[in-house]
């Protein structure tokens, strides 16, 4: 559910993001993982957007095996606008 409001709320400024299970891709590549559960009455969801390439640094840890790393290019603005976004969700 949060993946695909964070997915609709970028995909105006990214209109190439795609959506891949628990991930978003840009042109093929990933740019944002997420993970959620439940543990009793508790829902963790926790969320990556890359904003800055780290292709190297995500290569020599070999953390990502099956996907390709990436990064969003820069739009003005773009990590505020989601950070406010995201607060707004959290205080309705």
């Amino acid at each position: 559910y949060l993946l695909k409001k964070i997915y609709d709320f970028l995909l105006p400024y990214y209109p190439e993001l795609v959506m891949d299970n628990n991930d978003l891709m840009y042109k093929g590549k990933k740019v944002c993982g997420s993970i959620s559960f439940e543990i009793g009455n508790f829902y963790v969801f926790g969320l990556n957007v890359s904003f800055v390439d780290m292709r190297d640094l995500i290569e020599e840890l070999g953390i990502m095996k099956d996907k390709v790393p990436g990064c969003l290019p820069p739009v003005e603005n773009i990590k505020e606008l989601l950070k406010n976004e995201v607060r707004g969700w959290l205080k309705q």
